[in-house]
């Protein structure tokens, strides 16, 4: 063949060309141009930059029912999946509520045109109304598959696929009474309608009923008593929250039910300021003093890697690869305690497979640099473990109590609405850090003594030491450890003075009395002793699987 002889590519009979060269587009062509826009459009707003974008969005060509429904649908999920977000999404919808498009001429048709507004509320009625029987028999039939199954991983692997579906339901279930609230409070819902939302959930008190009307009081409970007298509502929600026997209803939604009470007798006052989106300058403003150059754990990115990749049925596969990594001085083993220590704090939902991955990890060895003075010449990840568990728990909290002291009087003296609600924001974020990392330690360290990291003796000690100084923050980490090691202690020691102890507190009189929230929890872990430590939800589950038949 001749060089200078020219050679024929192959020719694609659909080649790939930018979306600006082509040429005669389909009705889908524009409809994912228009979509693809609207996403772009999505993901650059920003407080600061909220009017901007949404003047983009007025301006894009909607002429069809089916663009601007398929627009509708975008911002709809948009404002369920990033449910900080609801507010400013549904502020975008009130300015883009009068959009109209022609409908295709019909005599029997009652319009002529419809609104994003008309098809933003029905979408929000449909899911509203939505009825879950097909949901609730595609559940059980879940769980009978679950019960069915005997071998182990592919059990476990069931029971996650239940979770993430149950998960999700709840999620969009949520978000969609979030955008509702909000809706109401942009007026382009009437008070009247969320009376009728009120009384549909309360028709039906079942669990997810019940936290769909706390998240919505929630939001629209100060506006709506301005107009209608909650009173009969809220005797309800307190009956409910009384009742015993078969009728309990589960800790997690009695909290949410006593802190809607709360609220409203807190004139809807929250207890800590709301956490709102901010701009960038107020971010960065932040960022500055707390970003910190230290990044000597940056090089073990092939644990993070592991770390993130790990579930309960591959734990085995992946500390084997943990064990492969070059871990070789006690400071990249202290890394490695860090990252793992830190993950179970963040992931609370998976604090026992980061344990059991701990157990396996426990024999991992180093030496240490020779030193005559030196008591022992290695260390072990297990000893830097447990280190890192016993000082979170002793922790002294003056520090942390004067901190917070100064912050409140900074927000006390501070005169700019601005500055105060970003301080307001700042100490509620610093109380969630702690309580998180507080209760996360107390998880790990029961965990550790059912995987026999820990003995019982040290597990009596803590307990001493929680009901020795006996505030809320102390009863509440003494209640997440009894209920994981509750029923293992019990079987080699007597618990009942404990449990007096906690009697006597939820029964304090009324100028020591411990707030609803921490009372309602030491109830729960006194109910659970007394249910031979099985929880609730597990008996509630199976006698749905017998009464489904």
């Amino acid at each position: 063949m001749s060089l200078n002889e020219g050679i024929k590519l192959h020719e694609s009979t659909n080649p790939w060309k930018p979306t600006p060269l082509k040429n005669n587009e389909t009705a889908d062509d524009e409809k994912t141009l228009l979509y693809k826009k609207v996403r772009s459009i999505f993901n650059k707003v920003a407080p600061q930059t909220f009017d901007k974008f949404v003047g983009q969005l007025i301006e894009l060509e909607i002429d069809t029912q089916e663009k601007l429904q398929g627009v509708v649908n975008l911002i709809y999920d948009k404002a369920v999946n990033e449910p900080k977000f609801v507010k400013a999404y549904v502020m975008m919808c009130r300015e883009l509520g009068p959009i109209k498009v022609d409908l295709p001429t019909d005599e029997t048709a009652s319009r002529s045109s419809i609104t994003f507004r008309s098809l933003l509320l029905n979408r929000c009625q449909v899911e509203f109304e939505k009825n879950q029987t097909d949901e609730t028999k595609e559940r059980v039939k879940e769980l009978e598959e679950i019960e069915e199954c005997t071998d182990a991983d592919k059990k476990e692997e069931l029971k996650l696929s239940l979770e993430e579906h149950d998960r999700r339901i709840r999620m969009k279930s949520i978000g969609n009474i979030k955008i509702i609230g909000e809706l109401n409070k942009q007026s382009m819902l009437t008070t009247n309608i969320m009376k009728r939302c009120v009384i549909h959930l309360l028709e039906t008190p079942d669990e997810g009923n019940l936290e769909r009307l706390c998240e919505l009081l929630t939001i629209i409970g100060q506006t709506m008593e301005e107009k209608e007298d909650l009173s009969p509502y809220f005797a309800t929600l307190t009956e409910l929250i009384n009742r015993n026997g078969k009728d309990k209803i589960r800790p997690r939604i009695r909290f949410m039910i006593q802190d809607i009470i709360d609220l409203r007798q807190n004139r809807w006052v929250p207890r800590h300021g709301n956490i709102n989106s901010k701009t960038m300058v107020q971010t960065q403003k932040k960022t500055s003093f707390n970003s910190s150059p230290n990044r000597c754990f940056d090089r073990r990115r092939n644990g993070r890697s592991i770390f993130n990749k790990v579930t309960p049925q591959k734990v085995d596969e992946f500390v084997g690869q943990l064990k492969e990594l070059e871990i070789d001085t006690q400071e990249k083993l202290q890394g490695v305690v860090n990252l793992i220590y830190d993950k179970a704090i963040n992931e609370p939902k998976f604090v026992k497979a980061y344990v059991m991955m701990c157990r396996e990890l426990a024999p991992i060895k180093v030496d240490l640099p020779t030193d005559e003075t030196a008591s022992r010449s290695s260390i072990t990840f297990r000893s830097l473990l447990l280190t890192r568990c016993q000082e979170e728990f002793e922790k002294n909290q003056t520090d942390e109590t004067k901190e917070r002291v100064k912050k409140l009087e900074e927000i006390e003296e501070c005169t700019d609405a601005d500055k105060k609600e970003e301080l307001k924001s700042s100490l509620e974020e610093h109380d969630r850090q702690i309580k998180m990392k507080s209760i996360g330690n107390i998880k790990i360290i029961g965990e550790l003594c059912k995987q026999k990291m820990l003995t019982h003796n040290i597990m009596y000690t803590c307990i001493n030491h929680l009901l020795k100084t006996p505030d809320e923050g102390n009863l509440e980490r003494l209640c997440e450890l009894l209920t994981i090691i509750g029923k293992t202690m019990e079987e080699t020691r007597d618990l009942l003075p404990y449990f007096t102890v906690l009697i006597k507190l939820i029964n304090q009189n009324e100028k020591d009395k411990i707030s609803s929230r921490i009372r309602l929890m030491i109830q729960d872990v006194i109910d659970l002793k007394l249910n031979r430590w099985v929880p609730r939800h597990i008996i509630n589950s199976k006698t749905q699987r017998k009464t489904s038949f």
